[in-house]
């Protein structure tokens, strides 16, 4: 039997109002349409508030902290951060790619190392096409200067961009009240506030900086992967929860059952996904 495909948001919602009792509904009626943009969204918030820390919205992304400026922009979908990572390397490990493709990027013709060395390493786009993405280096020829990546680019690499194959990686720490001042360096630690993320020390050149973080669940595109991976991993819940929405609106008189239901399986939703950030007796 094939795995099943990815789910779309459609027709999650269909089967949830056919749960609820309407069963003709289909994506070309009023009923559907309002149900999306309204009670869908609602729906969102209430299984956002009740978890936010399923690990199914755990992602990652490069942010790049540039020379002088401390403020970064943090993706649209950040809720919280679970790690904070900056790279950096030697110069000789910085420079203009020559070239790129789906799946290499040809480093500077003045770069050399073996692919021993190369094996397991990060390389990140700084500047120019397709900046601000990483992926892990399978494989180098140091006579065509060709990395070859774990996967495909999401922006194909050219001649103009930068690039940095990591040799050094540090944790950053957080100090939200804290604003040392020292001169331009390479960041030691962060502070955020709202959807800005300061480092300090003010970078003295590019540096990526691999945020690990949850998402939150009310900003996510629909179509990501995060957000798709949620409906498939917890259809069962969406479902439950779009049943009970579709029965409050049309008077069900099963919904006082069903909220129950939904209110237990809220509880353990979050029971399911407990993060301790400290000690706890009697654990």
């Amino acid at each position: 039997m094939a795995i099943p495909g990815d789910p779309a948001v459609q027709d999650i919602i269909l089967n949830g109002m056919k749960e609820g009792g309407q069963y003709t509904i289909s994506a070309g009626s009023t009923s559907y349409t309002e149900f999306k943009n309204y009670q869908f969204e609602t729906l969102k918030s209430e299984l956002w508030a009740a978890c936010k820390t399923d690990r199914l919205l755990e992602t990652e992304a490069v942010v790049l902290a540039a020379v002088g400026k401390p403020q970064i922009t943090l993706p649209t979908d950040f809720d919280s951060e679970i790690r904070v990572i900056v790279y950096d390397a030697e110069e000789s490990y910085r420079g203009t790619a020559q070239a790129g493709s789906a799946s290499t990027i040809t480093l500077a013709s003045t770069f050399s190392s073996t692919a021993e060395l190369m094996y397991g390493r990060k390389i990140f786009t700084l500047s120019g096409t397709g900046s601000g993405y990483y992926r892990d280096i399978i494989d180098y020829n140091d006579s065509t200067k060709i990395a070859t990546v774990a996967s495909d680019w999401t922006v194909t690499p050219d001649s103009t961009t930068t690039y940095l194959v990591a040799t050094y990686d540090a944790e950053l720490r957080r100090m939200d009240y804290v604003r040392p001042t020292r001169s331009a360096s390479r960041p030691s630690v962060y502070g955020i506030l709202g959807s800005t993320m300061s480092v300090l020390p003010a970078s003295d050149k590019i540096y990526p900086i691999l945020v690990m973080y949850r998402t939150n669940l009310t900003r996510l595109d629909d179509a990501s992967s995060v957000f798709v991976k949620h409906m498939r991993e917890r259809r069962s819940l969406w479902i439950l929860g779009i049943k009970l929405k579709t029965m409050s609106r049309y008077d069900d008189d099963r919904y006082p059952a069903i909220k129950a239901e939904w209110d237990q399986a809220l509880m353990m939703y979050a029971a399911d996904n407990i993060v301790y950030d400290t000690m706890q007796p009697n654990r």
